[in-house]
């Protein structure tokens, strides 16, 4: 079972009514939101935080020391968790498969196993470094995830806010890609549908400041992008800038739980 959407787990509680009116009832919606971060099972929608760590620590170590072993050869069970611990510390981390396994303390092809097997038990989540020539993007660092935020109150009681919700729309929009540059301009999320590129920065803060548009920015100028998205804690808006190649770019500023709402879908 793929995690809930943020809609169905509104109509597995009942609360329909909140999609039909999220207009007018943004305050409702937003109370379920903190709820929805940890809970994208059907099995935890309606329980406690320590409900919910109990039932993933249960459902993990099945998946990593029995299903995992009954199809890979496994050697060393216990990294497999230890390396779903990492990026549950670290999510988004930039790493390529070298520096990882030297950090580990184990051979590259080994590390590279396991995180193949991670990544077919839905646990973890890989992105590319973006670019239009595929070859390219596979050389580069990637980042890592976990497949559901709902695996943090067992692997990560203590994560920041900020990077849950980032992890929360990779996985609600499936994203392949990220971009960084060598500068270490970055932008969280690049999605490519259909020949087109969609930038998403993930800013869950009150206040946003032109600091934070300038790598979406730098992306747009790169790669002749017109539009772009910033989601955000509550602002909900519009804006054109002209940039320095001399076209036009309009982000929209959406508040993460409306983007979710909404379908997390780009037309």
């Amino acid at each position: 079972m793929f995690p809930l959407s943020f809609e169905e787990f509104l109509i597995f509680k009942n609360k329909e009514e909140l999609i039909k009116k999220k207009k007018l009832l943004q305050d409702s919606i937003k109370k379920e939101f903190l709820a929805y971060q940890k809970r994208q099972f059907i099995e935890i929608v309606h329980e406690s935080e320590e409900r919910i760590g109990k039932y993933v620590k249960t459902m993990v170590e099945k998946i990593v020391f029995q299903d995992i072993p009954r199809i890979f050869p496994i050697e060393y069970e216990e990294l497999l968790l230890k390396i779903l611990r990492i990026i549950a510390y670290n999510p988004g981390m930039l790493s390529d498969y070298d520096s990882f396994s030297k950090e580990i303390g184990i051979n590259r092809i080994t590390l590279s196993n396991y995180f193949h097997y991670l990544e077919e038990s839905f646990l973890v989540k890989k992105l590319y470094n973006f670019s239009k020539n595929m070859l390219t993007s596979e050389k580069k660092m990637k980042k890592f995830y976990l497949t559901t935020t709902s695996l943090y109150p067992f692997l990560n009681e203590q994560i920041d806010e900020a990077k849950l919700i980032e992890n929360l729309v990779v996985f609600s929009v499936d994203a392949k890609f990220f971009w960084r540059t060598p500068q270490k301009y970055e932008v969280d999320i690049i999605l490519y549908k259909k020949g087109k590129i969609v930038p998403i920065e993930v800013k869950y803060k009150e206040n946003i400041t032109n600091k934070d548009l300038k790598n979406l920015f730098r992306f747009c100028e790169k790669f002749n992008v017109e539009e772009a998205l910033l989601l955000t804690k509550d602002e909900f808006s519009e804006s054109k800038f002209e940039l320095k190649n001399g076209k036009n770019l309009k982000i929209q500023f959406i508040p993460v739980w409306r983007f979710l709402l909404d379908g997390a879908g780009i037309n």
